[in-house]
């Protein structure tokens, strides 16, 4: 068992992406027990959010990650997948950092052709899957609006040190959790690039679970 091994579950592809990714003491924010982080990627595609916005999720869930329709499409759809795949007693849950309002007039890297960006977080109790961020598959925020988007993933996984992000998800190009203004969110672009998309497009979606 080796960082980049794979296996495919039910047509859902598992990638280790790094042993001990959140190993420490101080819980719940990190898990005192030996885990397997992975990478489930379920071949399906979502909006990230169908508003066409970052700051309103569907149902007016709110903004940000935390509120999006991918988050919630990751936690009531491809959660109860993985559960079936790997058995509910195999998951980890920790507390997550997400980002949960949106300034639509704030600045962001685009230097104000389009505005907005996230501008507060808070943790998310006994999450057991979330995107990943720009700084878990490339090492530093490319698109990414704040401070607020990286929360505790704030360093690149193991296996996005040893392999590029296409090849661990082929053609595909899925989502992750970074706001980049008030109407787009990053992607990993199936080229190889770090990208954005706007928020209404349904592209492809990837994500990180602990493994006991």
């Amino acid at each position: 068992m080796k960082v980049g091994d794979q296996k495919t579950i039910n047509g859902h592809t598992y990638v280790i992406a790094e042993l001990n990714i959140m190993k420490g003491t101080t819980t719940p924010y990190r898990v005192n027990k030996n885990h397997v982080g992975l990478i489930v990627i379920p071949h399906t595609t979502q909006a990230w959010n169908a508003s066409g916005n970052t700051y309103t999720g569907a149902d007016n869930r709110g903004a940000g990650y935390k509120n999006s329709d991918l988050h919630y499409y990751l936690k009531n759809t491809i959660l109860p997948l993985v559960r079936t795949d790997l058995g509910s007693d195999n998951l980890i849950s920790h507390y997550k950092l997400l980002s949960n309002s949106v300034d639509s007039n704030g600045p962001n890297k685009f230097g104000g052709v389009v505005a907005g960006c996230s501008n507060s977080w808070e943790w998310e109790a006994d999450c057991y899957i979330s995107a990943l961020s720009e700084v878990q598959v490339y090492g530093a925020t490319i698109c990414s609006s704040s401070l607020y988007d990286t929360g505790e993933a704030c360093r690149q996984l193991e296996v996005f040190q040893k392999y590029n992000h296409t090849e661990i998800f082929g053609g595909e190009y899925p989502w992750l959790r970074d706001v980049a203004s008030a109407a787009i969110a990053s992607y990993a672009d199936g080229g190889g690039n770090a990208s954005y998309n706007a928020a209404s497009h349904a592209l492809y979606v990837a994500a990180l679970i602990l493994f006991n």
